[in-house]
């Protein structure tokens, strides 16, 4: 999980000296774009428009002063305002210049409220005393600027309805502890795997709620559970035998706190079996921002296991690095990248040239996807393989896989995060993309799924015909309606064209989710985890396995 709410106390103090926007007006009050395009307005019609403009929001508090220099942007075209404020440099600086209609109006003042604070926060010490102090010199380029949002952007749109329950069935079940009554679930991660290496499958989910890595194994007809590690807000877990002695060890992401944070609360911990299911944990990375993955290969050819991760950090904190494994077991870190936003990190030899790569997705404000290319000898060179075009994309995930079977690595990319403001707010151009590889290290992107809130996209063969079909799970959506869609299949016809099958809508809040054959039948079945961290709270669930049964619904069920 990498919840990107800002942090409480950085108010704003009250600069709207023109007039304080009432944002039901701007909704509800006939938009006159068409004013903007017209250059051949006689006499004093331009200022009869521009006061009309200030009206049409404002109503009577709106100012008299003709004199104002936003009076003279009522002449202007869009793309002559734009030029004015030359928004490249002043939006364009730190990530892509987002268009007025990547937010709805009734956000633009909350939005550009919270990019003027991150301003501020990024000065160099010593600070201005205050905010206020910082944006009095900066007023009229922050009423500029806002204004310029607010006038060219809309309502958004909304999704159509998500699609109906149909194709294969799948059963839930929970499994592992109950819930906690009033103490909605926080799961940040599941993962499958076989860590007694018993040729059954196990799971480690990790919580929030009791800072801990738990280990659900199958025991009789049930599962059982049992506290692994604790950990402060564990993310990631990754099972490898680290240290080569025959048995599987684990390493945690650990985030150290569940808000946006440049604390360096985050870390990374292992936990070496003995051989006898009695794991020793060990720190081996600390003082650092929040963990967000680790992942095990072997990055510099030596023959032992290293591990590479991503440091999400905040805003001045976040990285991606690795630590190479040395003699005794122990770590040396090294630094590959400096931007803050990792997500996950996922080793592949991308290049075909015999040394493990690594593809990350960075998001906050580069929501990109790039590779880090290996020498062989741990030495990463970066190269672009994806950039959204806007920094509200919301970038949640990536997971690798030969979609369409031609024998190079494909990328599956949601984009469904949705926090980065005081208040989460789904988008309409949340959803699922498949980034195909087309050879040398370039990708075609094929958007393949609008959803609400998009966290997770998983690969599997579903229903048993050869190709390859995607789960999708959502996060943040539009819970007030019930016919929305935690998760959803994507059933390929075997030429990469996708129907999108609904499969439930609770539980709800649905952030992580793993695929394999948890009942040993053959077919791949479903692993979701709940982040229930806000309202509504009326379809929890915590770890839940959804059983493929391999039978269709019948028409009518």
């Amino acid at each position: 999980m990498t919840f990107r709410w800002p942090v409480s106390g950085y108010f704003v103090a009250a600069v709207l000296v023109l007039c304080a926007p009432t944002l039901l007006a701007l909704v509800t009050t006939p938009r006159m774009t068409n004013r903007w395009e017209r250059s051949d307005l006689p006499g004093q019609a331009p200022q009869r428009a521009a006061m009309s403009t200030c009206t049409g929001c404002h109503g009577s508090t709106a100012t008299t002063d003709t004199t104002h220099f936003l009076y003279d942007r009522a002449r202007l075209t869009r793309k002559e305002w734009s030029e004015t404020l030359n928004l490249t440099a002043t939006c364009g600086g730190c990530h892509e210049t987002p268009d007025p209609a990547q937010l709805p109006s009734e956000r633009w003042t909350e939005a550009v409220k919270y990019m003027y604070q991150l301003q501020y926060y990024l000065q160099p010490e010593p600070a201005p005393d205050t905010y206020s102090d910082w944006l009095r010199p900066r007023r009229d380029e922050y009423l500029d600027v806002l204004h310029y949002y607010l006038t060219f952007s809309t309502t958004d749109p909304r999704l159509p309805p998500d699609p109906a329950i149909s194709g294969l069935i799948f059963q839930p079940t929970t499994i592992g502890a109950p819930i906690q009554t009033g103490s909605p679930p926080r799961i940040s991660n599941v993962d499958i795997t076989d860590l007694d290496q018993d040729g059954r499958p196990d799971i480690l989910a990790s919580d929030f709620n009791s800072n801990a890595v738990v280990w659900i194994s199958p025991e009789g007809d049930g599962w059982r559970e049992r506290t692994l590690v604790r950990a402060p807000y564990p993310g990631r877990t990754e099972v490898a035998d680290i240290n080569g002695d025959g048995h599987m060890d684990v390493a945690v992401a650990v985030l150290g706190t569940d808000i946006p944070s440049d604390r360096r609360s985050g870390g990374v911990a292992l936990l070496i079996n003995d051989g006898s299911l009695r794991f020793a944990g060990k720190t081996h990375l600390a003082d650092v921002g929040r963990v967000s993955d680790v992942r095990s290969g072997d990055f510099d050819g030596d023959g032992d296991v290293d591990l590479i991760l991503s440091i999400f950090g905040w805003i001045k904190e976040g990285e991606i690095g690795w630590l190479e494994q040395i003699a005794d077991g122990n770590f040396v870190y090294h630094r590959i990248s400096d931007k803050a936003g990792g997500v996950h990190v996922i080793p592949t030899d991308l290049n075909e040239d015999g040394h493990l790569d690594v593809v990350a997705l960075i998001a906050q404000e580069h929501e990109e996807v790039t590779a880090f290319l290996n020498d062989g000898h741990g030495t990463f060179q970066p190269h672009l393989l994806f950039k959204a075009p806007s920094p509200t994309f919301g970038s949640s995930g990536i997971e690798l896989v030969d979609l369409d079977q031609d024998g190079d690595m494909d990328i599956l990319l949601t984009n469904g995060d949705a926090v980065d403001l005081e208040s989460t707010m789904v988008r309409p151009y949340h959803g699922v993309q498949w980034l195909e590889n087309r050879g040398n290290l370039n990708f075609t992107y094929h958007p393949l799924l609008q959803l609400y809130g998009a966290y997770r996209a998983l690969p599997g063969d579903f229903d048993g015909d050869g190709d390859i079909d995607i789960v999708v799970t959502s996060l943040l959506n539009d819970w007030g309606d019930p016919a929305r869609k935690s998760l959803i299949w994507l059933e390929n016809d075997g030429n990469q064209h996708f129907t999108a099958r609904g499969i439930a809508s609770s539980p709800t809040h649905l952030i992580t989710a793993a695929v394999g054959d948890l009942d040993g039948d053959g077919r791949p079945d479903i692993l979701t985890g709940s982040m229930h961290f806000e309202p509504p709270y009326d379809r929890l669930g915590r770890v839940t396995l959804w059983r493929n049964t391999g039978t269709l619904w019948s028409v009518g069920e």
